[in-house]
This record gives structure tokens, C-alpha cells and sequence, in this order.
């Protein structure tokens, strides 16, 4: 008789885990999976799940957080925003992580973290579902105490007392950039400034029997975004191209290894996703880098619905940007739109 089926697992569907760290300061690191594995929390909300041994990255996640309330950026001329990081702690119940922010004062703390602010105090708190990889805004969760050593709650050993973590920066440089100092030279390309490098940690042997290991995830050179089609058998990547203002998308096969011909529009596209096996859809947050190029004063891009002969034509359909647009199951797309003139979306922290 033949063999039953085996049932399927969903914890072998395929997942695409881009191995890029933070692109803001460590602020705190929590040990999980008894210590084979480490959670950082950056300065941005910004959450990365480490494997230890190969300094892989297992996950990502997001405080859902306007980063502008807690890092607001420099044009702004402020040095610190409506809220602070408090803690970065387990919670009570089992597999899950707190995360704790202080407002300035109470009338602070409400408008800028809604659903998890402590009604009648100036705390905000949110659960990290170490199994969903899930940030939820969580108001019943307990405010940890001060401590008068915030380095080593912050940056705690390993369950065994072996590793010692520290913040770095760049190639996995030691230390963070001195706020004060006005004269840093940017030496490495893929860190330019301190708003364009990236940040990690820095595993140190407590008894120096052993390298340090920087867990940096690798330099963002070009790319943007990356989607699987629903069957698991392509892979779309997109790469942004002379200062983000032109795209190149690549997609690939996974079950012979064979590749499209790059598709390369000549105007802004940072995100695309799979409507099915063969066609996806191209969206845009516009221009950053200039906003005087010819292309830029044409417009915001519309969003481009591309298959692979179109892609060679060059001629493929456009659709009117929205944000946040989702394919709808009878071939249409869902998005969001704001009525006002003048007033678009494009990402958190982006008007």
C-alpha cells in the first residue's frame, strides 16, 4: 500500500528573510531560546532576531511607532522626541518580550503611542511575540523599575556569562557616533553619514578566548524590496539606481536556478509584489534624493502592473499610485488614499 501523505508543516513554507540589520543605533539586546539566539531593539522601533553561531538573521519585526517620535530627524533641529526608551525586558507571560517607552509628560505620551499608553502616567508598552515574530501595543504589561546600572540591563551576558554584547556601527565597528563630535570622517562606503549606515552588535568573549562577532547583517547597496510569488516558485528583487530615482527589477526561478531579463523603468519604484505566478505589481514612495530631476517634476510614479512581455515591450500598464496597495481577489487592487489636496502617504515618517 502506498505511504500515506505526510501532512504539511507551515513551518517549512519558504520565507524570505533579507539579511539586512538596522539602519538606526542598538539601544538594548534581550537573550531568547536559551541564548542560542538574540533580539535587538533599535533606536527606530526596529526589531532583528540573530542566530549566535552564524550571525544570520532569523526575523525581522517593528515597534508600530512613528520612528519620527523617538529619533525625529535631524532637519528638525530637535535632539529627542515626544517619547524615550525605557526597557527592553521579558514579559510575564512565556515567550514573549516588553518593550517600554517614557513619555515626556502624560499629555505626551497618549497622542504619540494610542493602545498602549497607561492611562493616568507617562508609560507606553508593547509585546514582542517571540513565536509570530508580532509587535502588539500591550498596556497591561508591567513598567520595569529603573536600575541603577541601565549598561547592564540594557546589554546583559549570555545565559552561560561567555558573551558580552556591545553596540557598533558600520563594518561592526565598536561603540556608536558621539553626537557631539562635528568632525566624523565617513570612511566606509556603505556608512556615509549617520543617517545612512547601518548598526548592530558586537558579541565579545568575556575571557577573551574568543573573536568577537559583529552581527551586522550585510551593506544595503542597491537593494529595496524582495516578494515570492504565491506558489513559491519565483523570486522578485528590487534594486534602486542612481540615488533611488531610477529601478532595476530581477526575477528568478527557484526551481531551475533561470532568470527574466532585468526590468529596468527609468523613474522610482522601491516595492513590488506578486499578484501570481507570472505578473506583479511595481509601487513608488517618489523622490528623496531630488525632487528637480525631469522625471521628478513629471509626477508622483504610477504604479506599474508588469508580466515578462511587457517587460521586454517596455509598454506595461500603469495604474494611479495609492499607498498600501493590495491585489484584490478578483483582480483588482485595494489601496489607501487621503482626500485632502495635496496630502500623500508614502511610508511611515514620509509625507
Amino acid at each position: 500500500t502506498p505511504a500515506a501523505a505526510a501532512p504539511e508543516d507551515a513551518s517549512l513554507e519558504p520565507k524570505i528573510v533579507v539579511q539586512l540589520g538596522h539602519q538606526s543605533p542598538v539601544l538594548a539586546v534581550r537573550w531568547v531560546d536559551e541564548g542560542r539566539h538574540l533580539a535587538s531593539l533599535a533606536r527606530d522601533g526596529s526589531l532583528v532576531v540573530w542566530n549566535v553561531s552564524s550571525g544570520a538573521i532569523l526575523d525581522h519585526a517593528q515597534v508600530p511607532l512613528d520612528p519620527g517620535l523617538i529619533n525625529p530627524p535631524p532637519s528638525e533641529g530637535k535632539i529627542d522626541g515626544p517619547l524615550r526608551f525605557h526597557a527592553f525586558t521579558d514579559a510575564p507571560a512565556a515567550g514573549t518580550l516588553s518593550i517600554a517607552y517614557a513619555g515626556v509628560s502624560e499629555s505626551d505620551a497618549g497622542p504619540a503611542c494610542p493602545g498602549a499608553h497607561h492611562p493616568g502616567t507617562r508609560w507606553c508598552t508593547y509585546a514582542l511575540d517571540l513565536a509570530t515574530r508580532v509587535v502588539r501595543a500591550d498596556p497591561s504589561l508591567p513598567v520595569p523599575a529603573s536600575a541603577d546600572d541601565d549598561a547592564s540591563r540594557h546589554w546583559p551576558a549570555s545565559p552561560d556569562g561567555r558573551l558580552k554584547p556591545v553596540a557598533n556601527h558600520a563594518d561592526g565597528r565598536r561603540g556608536l557616533f558621539d553626537p557631539s563630535d562635528e568632525n566624523i570622517q565617513f570612511l566606509e562606503p556603505t556608512c556615509t553619514s549617520r543617517e545612512r549606515c547601518r548598526y548592530g552588535v558586537t558579541l565579545l568573549s568575556t575571557d577573551d578566548s574568543a573573536a568577537p562577532l559583529a552581527l551586522t547583517g550585510e551593506p544595503r547597496s542597491y537593494f529595496l524590496d524582495a516578494d515570492l510569488s504565491p506558489d513559491g516558485l519565483r523570486l522578485m528583487r528590487v534594486e534602486g539606481l542612481v540615488n533611488e530615482t531610477q529601478a532595476r527589477v530581477e526575477t528568478l526561478d527557484l526551481s531551475s536556478g533561470s532568470g527574466d531579463r532585468s526590468f529596468t523603468p527609468e523613474r522610482a519604484y522601491h516595492h513590488g509584489q506578486w499578484l501570481d505566478s507570472t505578473r506583479y505589481l511595481l509601487g513608488s514612495y517618489g523622490y528623496f534624493a531630488t525632487n528637480d530631476t525631469e522625471a521628478a517634476l513629471a509626477g508622483f510614479p504610477p504604479a506599474l502592473l508588469v508580466d515578462p512581455a511587457c517587460a521586454a515591450r517596455g509598454d506595461c500598464r500603469t495604474v494611479e499610485s495609492r499607498w498600501q496597495m493590495r491585489p484584490a481577489r478578483d483582480g483588482g487592487l485595494v489601496a489607501l488614499g487621503s482626500l485632502a489636496d495635496g496630502c500623500y502617504r508614502g511610508r511611515p515618517g514620509g509625507a
